[in-house]
């Protein structure tokens, strides 16, 4: 390292010197002189490294009126930034060139060595988790040591360890110097006068620092001793952070405190008052930090807003001597406080250390923190101390981190006049793994206040939304029953209030603005302001019918959710809550499944054409099945894998999921079912199963033997992926739950996204050729007791009512994002059909949907712009309209069909559809065809001539032209908006049967609608009007007087025959198409 005198002389007079006349704060002479006698890294580096780049130190607040004149002009701090980059780069080479140079006589810090050493030895590095090899470096002797083993050649994992090591040292070291260099000359900007002299400056600082205790002063200045005041006067509250990064809540405490202060003139004009209020700051303020870096800056960070706390007590006093205590802030771990070994210069953190992980022994009135977004499992946070946390509450796997800063805050505030305020994201409020910590937060404390954030509204980066939320801690705790334990409090328990701001565009400022305005008693207030306000304990008890205690119903909800609660409240639900049999209902008439985890990252899974060609047909006839998979990733160490293992498609792109409502689209397979049948076991689908679980690891040992290709697959994914289950030879997962038993079963994928434009319905299909699931996946099956078929509850799944309760009960965030546990499934009502007449209907219905689609699909096939035609085609389907509008859909000039004539599809007033034969240039219809249900007759459509669908489309030429295989697009048009109508219609008719079997009316289905913001098209609702209770009585059911629950519609039966014939008429073009494709295979 350069001796550090010669080393900011020489900067100084590069960068500094030169802006002299611009700037007033390079007249300083002596800016870094006071680093040049410190240890240039003073700080442990954390387990992760942190990009130092990337932080900065905050500066005081620039509205308070402590610091009126302060900061300088925002060219000024340009200037001033751009210089200390410069001069982070000019270190960082010096820093380098001195070690490299080590002849030229540059000095190099006695530390250097002992904090290097220090980085070795306590950090875990990726090199080290990556690598299979145990490295374990030694330590360092001497700089020429280092030296030799950096410049080794070739390197070595060893060498590439401390070579990452010392870039890491050199670049903490510049930004740690020029984060002080910073410093000083904003410490002295404050406090100093420009026309002071130097010696008045240096004087001003020394003064400054010298109040700190000596392990909370960077320089090291000399110390002086103080007198301890008896007065009693302004104290500050206690106030934890245990989670404080560099420092931002408690520095915006001290900046409140300091305006409080100003605010009262005898606190404000009374030397011992702000002499006492420092020092109960540097009492009361605690804060841990994990992160070594942001700890160093977060030291920073505080020091400097104390600064006007300090030059108004300079200006009541100026001869006047303060000295603080040592300030409570700890480079630690929350989640086990560890304790550092009793030697008497460590005393002090000890002892302090002991009583933070004493909740009995201290507790704040103010805690406030934003801990990690991270599941614990993930090895990113550490195992926490069993004796801080209770695992009965967090569990001992899989819970999110936050949860166990939640307790351990919860833990540490004061009884009843204490709070907390902590932000997270909102999945803790009704998700599976957190009903435990939320039984017991309702036991333990008064819920306060909740404020919801749109993802990316108060983290720019973070994709997950936000929920800052208050907490007050019982004096005593709810017993399980609600009931309260010992003594009542004599504190008046406030309504529970949970704010949600709906105004996408607004800015974070206008978000906070609304919420800070809103006031629950005025008639005017923004609409996009969704609240509700819930009466405390013991007006409201904590919902734990299924033992989740979810928190929900805290939230607001609307009009729509409010009514269909009311008159599902007594329904039995869709499934049970529980996997365990003897705890099912019969009323409940599905049972829940979810496919096996594949792991090792999906490695079990792999692509059917690569794996015959790679294990050999009769392996994969033994092991493998076809499943319904699809790459949720690409890149990474799987990518790695696959590259090794010579299939580098196998992660090639990320896929979407082929998931669709009723029949799934699988590109490979245009038949529109979840296989392709009629052909090769290899070609049935794109991806495989390999069936291996524990028990046929042996049987795999002996057949195809521990020498096939089969055997060293598995070998090497558990080795390459499962590097931790070394007490397996091979990777193998679980099947019994792949579905491969079960014939039909009903599939959704378990994470769905949110509803949006482009996907605004779930997406439930169904399976009838015992293809397997992986975890990616849930499936309903059909209780033997449920005397109804899979094409009924296929309908019921998909239509809109189903639709609202999953986006009430399944969605874990804000943006709408749903998963389908079991436990969220189980809290859909469901409604059991009374009359048989309408169950034929509605499976009629779904019947004909799936041949509908089948159909599209097939016609996709067809088409020579496949890609962009599915694109068109699949996005119309799912939002239930049919207009066809685009290039590609447009009559395109051709040598061989230059005819001057089009078909395009008109809608007619009364609702039909018809076909329209247009010659170019001449204007009106020469000729009408209908296309839609209703309007072709039978005959017609066995006519071989021009009068037959066929000559209607205007497409037979070019369907028995053996030249053009594959259909041109525009020529199919007709095609897809006839099918593409029939599906808005039927899957119209879906809902109003499933609103008739939930009785929902006219008014709340509209409403239903525009909440999901659903398309319904107006010519649909003219020609088939919507149904309106009271609820019909059917013939079987007028005897006994019961209320027959799905009716058909009067319409019913008239748009299955129309639905019928258009499927008729479409289903001639097919197969044309199919009978050109055969003879242009024959020859």
């Amino acid at each position: 390292m350069p001796n550090a005198s010669e080393n900011e002389r020489k900067i100084k007079r590069k960068r500094f010197t030169s802006e002299s006349n611009d700037t007033n704060i390079t007249t300083n002479t002596s800016i870094t002189n006071s680093i040049a006698s410190t240890n240039w890294l003073r700080v442990i580096l954390n387990e992760h490294e942190v990009d130092p780049t990337s932080l900065t130190s905050t500066t005081p607040n620039s509205t308070s009126p402590s610091s009126q004149n302060f900061p300088p002009s925002v060219n000024l701090v340009s200037k001033v930034v751009e210089v200390l980059g410069n001069l982070l780069e000019e270190i960082k080479l010096d820093i380098c060139g001195t070690f490299l140079n080590q002849s030229k006589g540059h000095l190099i810090p006695a530390s250097f060595l002992r904090e290097f050493n220090k980085l070795i030895k306590e950090c875990s590095f990726p090199q080290q988790q990556q690598s299979s090899t145990n490295i374990k470096p030694s330590t360092i002797k001497s700089v020429n040591q280092l030296h030799s083993i950096i410049s080794t050649q070739p390197p070595t994992p060893e060498t590439e360890l401390y070579c990452h090591v010392f870039n890491f040292y050199r670049q903490m070291t510049a930004f740690l110097t020029v984060v002080q260099m910073f410093f000083e000359l904003v410490v002295m900007d404050f406090l100093c006068e420009q026309r002071e002299d130097m010696n008045c400056r240096r004087t001003s600082i020394d003064r400054f620092m010298n109040i700190f205790h000596e392990e909370d002063n960077f320089f090291q200045l000399p110390r002086h001793s103080s007198n301890n005041s008896s007065c009693v006067l302004p104290e500050a509250p206690s106030v934890l952070d245990p989670c404080m990064g560099i420092g931002s809540f408690l520095c915006e405490f001290i900046n409140r405190l300091t305006m409080a202060a100003q605010q009262c003139p005898n606190v404000w004009n009374d030397p011992k008052a702000i002499s006492h209020l420092l020092q109960s700051l540097a009492t009361n303020l605690w804060g841990i930090e994990i992160d070594a870096f942001a700890f160093h800056l977060c030291k920073l960070n505080i020091t400097m807003h104390l600064l006007p706390l300090f030059k108004r007590f300079r200006n009541l006093s100026y001869y006047g001597e303060l000295k603080l205590t040592r300030l409570h802030l700890f480079c630690n771990d929350t989640l086990n406080l560890y304790l550092p070994l009793p030697k008497l210069e460590r005393t002090w953190e000890y002892e302090n250390l002991q009583l933070l992980r004493s909740p009995q022994r201290l507790k704040f009135d103010y805690i406030v923190t934003n801990p990690p977004y991270m599941i614990r499992k993930t090895g990113f946070i550490s195992e926490p101390d069993s004796e801080l946390f209770d695992e009965r509450v967090l569990g001992k796997g899989g819970m999110q981190a936050y949860a166990y800063f939640f307790w351990f805050c919860v833990e540490r505030v004061k009884e009843e006049t204490g709070e907390i305020c902590l932000i997270s994201a909102s999945q803790w409020m009704g998700l599976e793994f957190a009903d435990k910590l939320r039984a017991w937060l309702w036991q333990k404390c008064h819920l306060v206040e909740f404020f919801q954030f749109e993802p990316f509204k108060v983290w720019r980066k973070i994709q997950t939304d936000s929920l800052i939320f208050r907490l007050r801690r019982r004096n005593e705790p709810l017993l399980p029953n609600g009931m309260s334990s010992g003594r009542p409090s004599s504190f008046i328990e406030p309504p529970i209030v949970f704010l949600r701001y709906m105004n996408r565009k607004a800015t974070l400022q206008e978000t906070l603005h609304a919420y800070s305005n809103f006031n629950p008693n005025s008639t005017q207030f923004d609409k996009e302001m969704h609240y509700k306000i819930t009466p405390p304990h013991p007006h409201t008890s904590l919902p734990s019918t299924t033992n989740s205690f979810s928190f929900t119903f805290l939230m607001p909800t609307s009009a729509v959710s409010a009514y269909l609660h009311s008159i599902t409240a007594n329904f039995p639900s869709l499934c049970d809550h529980s996997s365990i049999k003897p705890t099912w209902q019969e009323c409940n008439p599905l049972i829940w499944h979810r496919g096996p985890n594949t792991n090792p990252v999906y490695a079990l899974v792999v692509r059917t054409s690569w794996a015959y060609s790679k294990f050999g047909s009769e392996v994969c006839k033994r092991w493998l099945r076809p499943v319904f998979y699809w790459n949720g990733k690409n890149g990474g160490k799987e990518a790695e894998f696959w590259q090794k293992m010579g299939d580098e498609m196998r992660l090639e792109k990320k896929e979407s999921s082929p998931a669709e409502a009723y029949v799934p689209f699988l590109s490979y397979n245009s038949s529109g079912s979840t296989i392709t049948k009629g052909c090769h076991e290899k070609d049935k689908s794109m991806y495989s199963l390999i069936m291996v679980d524990r028990d046929a690891v042996d049987k795999l040992r002996k057949e195809p033997g521990e020498n096939s290709e089969f055997w060293h697959y598995l070998k090497e994914a558990r080795k390459q992926l499962q590097t931790g289950m070394t007490s397996r030879e091979v990777a193998y997962c679980g099947t019994s739950k792949c579905g491969i038993d079960v014939q039909t079963k009903i599939i959704h994928p378990i994470n769905y996204g949110y509803f949006s434009k482009n996907q605004p319905r779930q997406r439930f299909f169904i399976d009838e050729d015992n293809v397997c699931v992986t975890n990616q996946c849930i499936y309903f099956t059909i209780k033997p007791t449920t005397r109804l078929p899979s094409y009924f509850f296929l309908g019921l799944l998909n239509s809109t009512t189903i639709q609202h309760f999953l986006s009430h009960h399944c969605k874990y965030d804000q943006q709408g994002r749903m998963r389908l546990f079991r436990e969220n499934m189980a809290k859909i009502p469901y409604a059991a059909p009374t009359d048989t007449e309408g169950v034929n209907w509605f499976i009629d219905c779904t019947q004909k949907m799936i041949t509908v689609r089948q159909m599209l699909y097939e016609g996709i096939g067809l088409c020579d712009e496949e890609e962009k035609v599915a694109s068109a085609v699949v996005e119309k389907l799912r939002r239930g309209s049919w207009q066809l509008a685009g290039r590609e859909w447009q009559e395109k000039e051709s040598d061989s069909y230059s005819d001057e004539t089009s078909v395009v599809l008109r809608e007619e007033q009364e609702g039909n559809w018809v076909m329209v034969k247009q010659c170019r240039g001449r204007g009106d219809n020469m000729a009408e065809y209908s296309l839609i249900p209703g309007e072709i007759s039978s005959s017609s459509l066995q006519q071989d001539e021009i009068g037959g669908l066929t000559s209607k489309l205007r497409s037979a030429a070019i369907l028995n032209d053996q030249r053009y295989p594959n259909t041109r697009t525009h020529m199919m048009k007709p095609f897809f908006e006839s099918l593409l109508h029939s599906s808005a219609c039927l899957q119209y008719a879906i809902d109003q049967f499933v609103y008739s079997l939930y009785g929902i009316d006219t008014k709340f289905q509209v409403a239903l609608e525009e909440e999901l913001k659903l398309e319904i098209f107006e010519v649909v609702i003219k020609k088939y009007p919507r149904w309106n209770g009271p609820v019909n009585q059917s013939n079987s059911n007028k005897s006994n007087g019961t209320e027959t629950r799905g009716v058909i519609p009067e319409w019913g039966e008239r748009l299955l025959s129309e639905v019928e014939q258009a499927i008729e008429g479409v289903q001639h073009v097919l197969r044309q198409k199919r009978m050109t494709i055969l003879a242009s295979k024959r020859n």
